[in-house]
């Protein structure tokens, strides 16, 4: 039987993430994930792949604040507040607005990261859509009815990635030093028995809640860092290349969107139509 093992939301883009018992889905991925990001100068998205120390920030969402302390240094963000300053910013390809948080924490971040940044949130007048119509099959006739678009917040590209424990155990079976399936910064790990079962997967059934598997994830450098020391290796990119590399690209994960607006918690059994 699968069952949802952890639940994992990512408040700033980067940084560590919270393993939670449970997360509401909405459209643009779990509440509170992806809602803060950092941009540089030109306001493109500052990730771990440009800046592997973020790995050291550790933060906390409770009693509608958000806090973020690096290096010794704490700053806090109000859910509902931020700045009348609206920016264009970038995630990859897409652009969407967002509003800074606050100049004065801008400037605190700046001067711990020796870098110039910008602390930006997700508004209302955030607006960025996720077309993956070409990866639903029109012949198929279950698929007519659904969405061919979704809103997305500041996660790569889908609101929602899935990790079956089964996949991690078969790459910690063929490398020399086994590492946590937090390098792959999933939403949802679910208990399975076939190693990459989930590229399948697509109408998912967690609990009473329902979520459409889109298309397995393209991985970068980021899993390459340790997640607890910020530290770059070839693990488990090198590995995962020689066995599981698709038109040149490594995959591991299920990336997907909600389709209901419930709760998941761990210990839901999950169904897969």
């Amino acid at each position: 039987m699968k069952i949802v093992e952890s639940i994992h939301i990512y408040p700033v883009k980067g940084m560590p993430g919270l393993q939670v018992q449970s997360a509401s889905l909405a459209p643009e991925g779990f509440e509170y994930d992806r809602r803060w990001m950092l941009v540089d100068e030109n306001y493109v998205f500052i990730s771990q792949r440009t800046l592997p120390e973020l790995v050291s920030a550790k933060v906390k969402l409770n009693d509608g604040e958000l806090s973020v302390e690096i290096d010794q240094t704490e700053i806090v963000v109000h859910y509902n507040k931020y700045s009348e300053q609206l920016l264009e910013v970038s995630v990859f390809d897409d652009k969407m607005k967002a509003h800074e948080v606050d100049p004065e924490i801008s400037n605190t971040l700046s001067n711990v990261l020796n870098k110039k940044v910008r602390l930006v949130q997700v508004t209302e007048a955030t607006n960025r859509v996720k077309d993956f119509s070409k990866y639903l099959s029109s012949e198929i006739n279950e698929f007519k009815a659904l969405p061919r678009s979704t809103a997305v917040s500041f996660a790569d590209g889908y609101p929602y990635l899935i990790a079956g424990t089964a996949s991690m155990d078969l790459l910690n079976e063929k490398l020399n030093i086994p590492l946590n399936i937090d390098r792959f910064r999933a939403n949802i790990i679910i208990k399975t028995t076939s190693p990459h079962e989930e590229d399948d997967w697509k109408k998912i059934i967690v609990g009473d809640q329902e979520l459409l598997g889109i298309k397995p994830c393209a991985r970068c450098q980021v899993i390459t860092i340790d997640q607890q020391n910020g530290m770059k290796g070839k693990e488990p990119l090198l590995t995962l290349s020689k066995y599981r590399t698709v038109n040149n690209k490594v995959l591991f994960g299920q990336n997907a969107i909600s389709l209901t607006n419930g709760t998941i918690r761990v210990g839901d059994q999950v169904k897969i139509n």
